[in-house]
Protein backbone atom coordinates (compact mmCIF):
# COMPACT_ATOMS: atom_id res chain seq x y z
CA UNK A 1 0.00 0.00 0.00
CA UNK A 2 2.96 2.18 0.94
CA UNK A 3 4.18 1.86 -2.77
CA UNK A 4 1.42 3.33 -4.86
CA UNK A 5 0.92 5.91 -2.46
CA UNK A 6 4.92 6.92 -2.52
CA UNK A 7 4.58 6.65 -6.46
CA UNK A 8 1.19 8.99 -6.72
CA UNK A 9 2.92 11.49 -4.42
CA UNK A 10 6.12 11.71 -6.77
CA UNK A 11 4.30 11.97 -9.89
CA UNK A 12 2.51 15.02 -7.47
CA UNK A 13 5.83 15.93 -6.81
CA UNK A 14 6.89 15.82 -10.73
CA UNK A 15 3.94 17.34 -11.97
CA UNK A 16 3.87 20.46 -9.60
CA UNK A 17 7.22 21.13 -10.42
CA UNK A 18 6.28 20.86 -14.29
CA UNK A 19 3.89 23.28 -13.31
CA UNK A 20 5.39 25.86 -11.13
CA UNK A 21 8.16 25.85 -14.51
CA UNK A 22 5.34 26.58 -16.59
CA UNK A 23 4.29 29.63 -14.57
CA UNK A 24 7.52 30.72 -14.25
CA UNK A 25 8.02 30.87 -18.30
CA UNK A 26 4.90 32.91 -18.77
CA UNK A 27 5.19 35.59 -16.19
CA UNK A 28 9.01 35.90 -17.70
CA UNK A 29 7.17 35.73 -21.29
CA UNK A 30 4.49 38.33 -19.56
CA UNK A 31 7.66 41.05 -18.32
CA UNK A 32 9.40 41.12 -22.20
CA UNK A 33 5.81 41.79 -23.41
CA UNK A 34 5.70 44.67 -20.93
CA UNK A 35 8.76 45.78 -21.68
CA UNK A 36 8.55 46.13 -25.10
CA UNK A 37 4.99 47.41 -25.07
CA UNK A 38 6.31 50.33 -22.71
CA UNK A 39 9.49 50.99 -24.87
CA UNK A 40 6.83 51.09 -28.48
CA UNK A 41 4.96 54.12 -25.94
CA UNK A 42 8.30 55.75 -24.97
CA UNK A 43 9.38 55.67 -28.72
CA UNK A 44 5.95 57.26 -30.06
CA UNK A 45 5.80 59.89 -27.43
CA UNK A 46 8.67 61.22 -28.27
CA UNK A 47 7.80 60.65 -32.23
CA UNK A 48 4.53 63.43 -31.57
CA UNK A 49 6.59 65.66 -29.42
CA UNK A 50 8.28 67.71 -32.62
CA UNK A 51 4.82 67.94 -34.04
CA UNK A 52 2.95 69.17 -30.71
CA UNK A 53 6.16 72.03 -30.52
CA UNK A 54 5.31 72.93 -34.35
CA UNK A 55 1.26 73.20 -33.24
CA UNK A 56 2.41 75.58 -30.26
CA UNK A 57 4.41 77.46 -32.13
CA UNK A 58 1.75 78.39 -34.87
CA UNK A 59 -1.32 78.54 -32.35
CA UNK A 60 1.30 81.35 -30.88
CA UNK A 61 1.98 83.03 -33.80
CA UNK A 62 -1.39 82.99 -35.81
CA UNK A 63 -3.68 82.29 -32.78
CA UNK A 64 -6.22 79.35 -32.49
CA UNK A 65 -7.48 80.06 -36.71
CA UNK A 66 -9.70 77.37 -38.43
CA UNK A 67 -6.34 76.83 -41.09
CA UNK A 68 -4.23 75.62 -38.28
CA UNK A 69 -6.94 73.31 -36.58
CA UNK A 70 -7.00 72.15 -40.33
CA UNK A 71 -3.08 71.53 -40.74
CA UNK A 72 -3.24 69.60 -37.55
CA UNK A 73 -5.92 67.09 -38.84
CA UNK A 74 -4.26 66.55 -41.97
CA UNK A 75 -1.30 65.94 -40.01
CA UNK A 76 -2.88 63.69 -37.56
CA UNK A 77 -4.18 61.72 -40.45
CA UNK A 78 -1.75 61.41 -42.92
CA UNK A 79 0.39 59.65 -39.76
CA UNK A 80 0.58 56.03 -39.95
CA UNK A 81 -1.02 54.99 -36.29
CA UNK A 82 2.15 54.12 -33.94
CA UNK A 83 -0.81 51.86 -31.76
CA UNK A 84 -1.56 48.92 -33.68
CA UNK A 85 -5.16 47.92 -32.48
Amino acid sequence: MFKPISKTVDEFEQWRGTLHTQVETSLNTINEMDAAIQLVKEEAATKILPLLKILTKKTTIFGNQTHIRDWWYKVMATRHSLFAK
